[in-house]
């Protein structure tokens, strides 16, 4: 890594964490917003509302700056980030914006979010992989 890379890569982490934070911030100050977490909502029966399909979009535009920081070697690869996002994924609310939003999104994140969504089924065949990320989102949540 060269000096000017390295010199992104040293102001790339704090404004990604800072990103993060506020993102999430929002969730914890809007309780409109709590569904998004719940792994038994019904988008059928109770359409998703324009404020979570917004907060989604949110997330999912810091998610694809995160995977090209992270493709530019801009910041340190996360351990548990194939985890984090298998389990996100599979929760009702943000799949199925996922579903919808991941049209407009560059193929190479796409790629690299089904991917990570999949992740689990390459480790262990046996367990199906909507039961392995919810068994983690109940340690986790």
């Amino acid at each position: 890594m060269d000096a000017l890379s390295h010199c992104h890569s040293a102001s790339t982490l704090p404004n990604t964490t800072a990103n993060h934070r506020e993102i999430w911030k929002e969730f914890s100050e809007r309780p409109e917003l709590s569904r998004v977490l719940d792994a038994f909502a019904d988008v059928t029966e109770q359409p998703i509302t324009p404020a979570e399909a917004e907060f989604l979009n949110h997330v999912i535009l810091h998610l694809s700056s995160v995977y090209y920081a992270l493709r530019d070697e801009m910041v340190i690869k996360q351990e548990g980030l194939r985890s984090d996002i298998c389990s996100f994924f599979s929760l009702p609310i943000p799949q199925a914006v996922w579903e919808k939003t991941k049209l407009f999104q560059n193929d190479d994140f796409v790629e690299f979010v089904e991917s990570c969504r999949h992740w689990k089924w390459a480790i262990d065949p046996v367990e199906p992989f909507e039961v392995s990320c919810h068994k983690r989102l109940n340690v986790c949540v």
